[in-house]
């Protein structure tokens, strides 16, 4: 069984998934593009109960205004995951 681990950009949260995701996309909308300054931005979607995530505190941002809702942020860095 794979696992993939993964932080934030400032390091204080990271995270662990267990197993292989269940998708894994690119979206090209607006939001996507500019968070990365390119034209599209990779995702892995893995079920909740496989993710474990440690260090500073997590939130979920919604974005009403892109077509794919929320995203999972750093609440200190405001950074996302």
């Amino acid at each position: 069984m794979s696992v993939y681990t993964g932080s934030c950009l400032c390091g204080s949260v990271t995270y662990e998934a267990d197993g292989e995701p269940r998708r894994v996309f690119e979206c090209y909308c607006n939001w996507c593009q500019k968070i990365t300054g390119g034209s599209a931005r990779a995702y892995a979607v893995f079920d909740m109960g496989k993710v474990n995530y440690s260090g500073g505190a997590i939130s979920e941002f919604v974005d009403k205004n892109t077509e794919h809702g929320f995203k999972m942020i750093n609440r200190d860095a405001s950074s996302d995951l």
